[in-house]
């Protein structure tokens, strides 16, 4: 007997499992009411995501770099990314405010907790989604440097 195609079934069905708990989770992301009108423009927060940041049991200054940290998010969904320019700006300053995230959540899990639930908030349907993907796909392979946390103080 092949060991092989004896087990392969075995390893597939928590692959498909993990797979489906995977997609009803992003469902819930993707379908929030509470942002599906709101207009994604460089020059203002979604007011569904102030309103979620200021709800946080998170001190001022970490309410604060998530604000921060939502524009810079928000612009990467309307940036011309045939830009090459804009695109490293907006790459810059994403990583600024990573760097601000790590210095005023202490605790690395927290910031990391944060920002992916900040990512999941702003790209909460189909479009922004793909627009997010497209603005990383056009990064691929680039390079940006670290700022000095300094700016962040």
């Amino acid at each position: 007997m092949n060991t092989k195609s004896r087990f392969s079934g075995l390893l597939l069905l928590p692959l498909v499992a993990c797979m489906c708990l995977q997609v009803e989770a992003l469902e819930g992301i993707y379908d929030s009411p509470n942002s599906k009108n709101q207009v994604d423009s460089n020059e203002s927060l979604r007011a569904d995501i102030v309103n979620l940041i200021a709800s946080k049991p998170i001190t001022t200054d970490q309410k604060n770099v998530l604000i921060d940290l939502t524009e810079v998010l928000i612009s990467t969904l309307t940036v011309d990314l045939k830009n090459e320019r804009a695109l490293s700006a907006i790459s810059e300053e994403l990583t600024l405010a990573a760097v601000c995230l790590a210095v005023k959540f202490e605790d690395g899990l927290d910031a990391h907790k944060n920002l992916k639930w900040l990512e999941a908030e702003i790209t909460n349907t189909h479009e922004r989604a793909a627009k997010y993907d497209a603005y990383n796909s056009a990064r691929s392979g680039s390079v940006t440097r670290l700022p000095h946390f300094s700016s962040c103080l």
